[in-house]
Order: C-alpha cells, then structure tokens, then sequence
C-alpha cells in the first residue's frame, strides 16, 4: 500500500486532479506525523517506565524514604503532573488505534 501512495505521490497529475493529488499528499503528510509521534510517544513511555521501575526499587530497598521525597512529589502533584500523564497515556493510546 505504502508503495502505491509513493508511486501516486511521485507523478505529475494532470491539473484537474491536482486537488486531489494535493489532498493525498497532505493526509500522507499527516500518516508520517502520526508514526513519528507514535514512536516518540513509546520512546518516552519506556523512559518513564525504566524511571518509575528505579524508583520503586529504591523506594522498596530503603534508599529512598517518603519522607525525604514529600517535598518533590508535592511539587509534581501541583504542576498537574498526574493530571497531564493521564492525559497522555489517553492520547497515546487513541493514537495506537488509530495506526493499527
């Protein structure tokens, strides 16, 4: 499929198709973006997760006491920071379906 949209993309339409043309190049514009995105998006998840699996290693091994952390995680709590990752996931995951 991929190669069909290539090949149309490539040629020289006749100047009555090149709305349509122009309208192909656009949504196959917007396919790329969303692939992109979609593998930022996951680059970014793993990073979280390697993140999060740290922290509760060291939240769990002693290392880190909630008492010494109150501070920071009251900090991300204000800035919205649950609010914004849950808004996140939420577009990642509209994002995957609609790339399946």
């Amino acid at each position: 499929m991929d190669a069909l949209i290539k090949l149309c993309l490539s040629l020289a339409p006749v100047p009555y198709l090149s709305v349509a043309f122009s309208a192909l190049a656009f949504i196959w514009s917007l396919i790329q973006q969303v692939q992109v995105g979609k593998a930022q998006l996951r680059v970014l998840a793993f990073s979280v997760a390697q993140l999060l699996q740290v922290l509760n290693t060291e939240y769990q091994e002693g290392r880190l006491l909630e008492a010494q952390t109150s501070a920071p995680r009251a900090s991300l709590n204000r800035c919205g920071m649950v609010k914004q990752c849950r808004i996140l996931a939420s577009s990642i995951e509209l994002i995957i379906q609609t790339t399946r």
